[in-house]
């Protein structure tokens, strides 16, 4: 019996696994041969897709971390439904349109830095002490000069 519970654990990552690479990677490409096929490209549909295959991703394998038995598989598919987070949370960055590329690398960049404080903080029971916090932000600032130098905004 457990041999089957194995094997079924294995037979559901396999096809989650494809579902994430079928809705994923479906919408993306619509999205790339959009414009060059004349079809819609308008950023709201672009974001209400992303949004959509974000959903359609993460929907199965949220439901799949609550009834695998196994906590291997249980784990993956947890990995898998964070994951799916990301391209809900940069959904809205597609409204920006692509002659904006900075604000929107900067939106997409506040987006993704908003998802990691808040899976953080979700994930986090006890409060992290910051010792280090000034001399890590001194030195983001110094690698961050000659961009900011050079024209970053």
């Amino acid at each position: 019996m457990p041999q089957s519970n194995a094997a079924l654990g294995r037979l559901l990552v396999v096809i989650g696994f494809g579902w994430v690479l079928l809705v994923t990677f479906v919408p993306q490409l619509l999205g790339w041969a959009a414009p060059v096929l004349g079809l819609d490209s308008e950023p709201t549909s672009a974001a209400l897709l992303t949004a959509i295959s974000a959903g359609l991703v993460a929907g199965p394998l949220l439901l799949g971390t609550r009834l695998l038995p196994h906590a291997r598989w249980r784990a993956a598919l947890e990995s898998w439904t964070l994951a799916a987070l990301v391209p809900l949370a940069l959904a809205p960055t597609r409204l920006i349109v692509p002659a904006d590329s900075q604000l929107q690398a900067l939106a997409q960049a506040g987006a993704l830095l908003g998802l990691a404080l808040l899976l953080w903080r979700i994930r986090t029971p006890t409060p992290v002490q910051f010792e280090g916090l000034a001399l890590a932000l001194a030195a983001a600032g110094l690698l961050a000069m000659p961009w900011l130098a050079s024209g970053a905004f």
